[in-house]
Parts: structure tokens; C-alpha cells; sequence
């Protein structure tokens, strides 16, 4: 997998990627400027920010985080999640297009969909909403009222 992702990180602007199970569980990295323990929270913040998404109804397979340092996109966001650290002017289209041929490459991959299979039974029942940080579930409840 670093093969691939070390392709992605050739494109001009992009700083580092990685990849996510629906845990948040980092499977692989590659990112040289920014230490492991750095790229499992920005995973976390990853996994609550599509498990609010999910809560509020609204689906979506990618995130673009703009900041005035740099740039985040992520796609996958279902069994799996690409997310990618760039400069803020990267050619977001070149990046895209080079992610999803990388996620599609991962998917094939016999040891992962294993490791996927295992991810995604640890996973059910246990809700995504239901896993939410303090902070998303106040998020929540200032966006959308909850119901008994």
C-alpha cells in the first residue's frame, strides 16, 4: 500500500497521504513530515466528521478541509478512507482522479478486504452516532434537535 500511496504523494502540492479503515484505524502511511501520532488524530477527527455527516442525513463519499496553510481531502469514507495533505492551490481534479484509481487498488487487494471483513464486524452495532465525541454531539444538537 505505501507503493500507492507514495504515488499519490509524487503529485505536485501534495504533502503526505494515508489510508483509514471505518474505524479511523490508520492501515498505512505516508507522510515524512508529520509523526504517526499526528496522522491517527487527524484519522479520528476524520471518522467523527463522517459519522456527524451520517447523523445529520447527509452522505457523502468525499471532504475538502480548505485551511490558509494547506489542504485535506479525503475520499473513501465508507469501508475505507484516502486522505491526502496537500498545499492549499493543489489541482484538487489531479488529485481525485489519482485517489480514486489508488482506492480502487486497494480494494482489490485480497489481504485487505480481509482485514475489511474484520473491521466492518467489530464495527456493526456498535453506531457510528453513538461513538460521537462531546464536541460533534453538541454540534449535533445545536444543528439538529434530537428526537426522544
Amino acid at each position: 500500500m505505501e507503493n500507492l500511496l507514495k504515488e499519490i504523494n509524487e503529485l505536485n502540492g501534495v504533502k503526505g497521504s494515508f489510508v483509514l479503515d471505518g474505524n479511523g484505524n490508520v492501515l498505512s502511511e505516508a507522510m515524512p513530515r508529520t509523526g504517526r501520532k499526528d496522522v491517527e488524530d487527524i484519522g479520528r477527527e476524520v471518522v467523527q466528521v463522517v459519522a456527524l455527516l451520517r447523523r445529520l442525513g447527509e452522505e457523502t463519499d468525499v471532504l475538502d478541509f480548505l485551511f490558509s496553510a494547506g489542504r485535506i481531502l479525503v475520499n473513501g469514507l465508507t469501508d475505507l478512507s484516502l486522505v491526502v495533505a496537500c498545499e492549499p492551490d493543489v489541482d484538487v481534479s489531479m488529485v481525485r482522479l489519482k485517489s480514486n484509481v489508488v482506492l480502487a487498488e486497494i480494494r482489490r487487494n485480497a489481504r485487505f478486504r480481509k482485514h475489511l471483513e474484520k473491521a466492518t464486524k467489530a464495527k456493526r452495532g456498535s453506531g457510528a452516532s453513538k461513538n460521537l465525541d462531546e464536541s460533534y454531539r453538541e454540534i449535533i444538537r445545536r444543528l439538529k434537535p434530537l428526537r426522544g
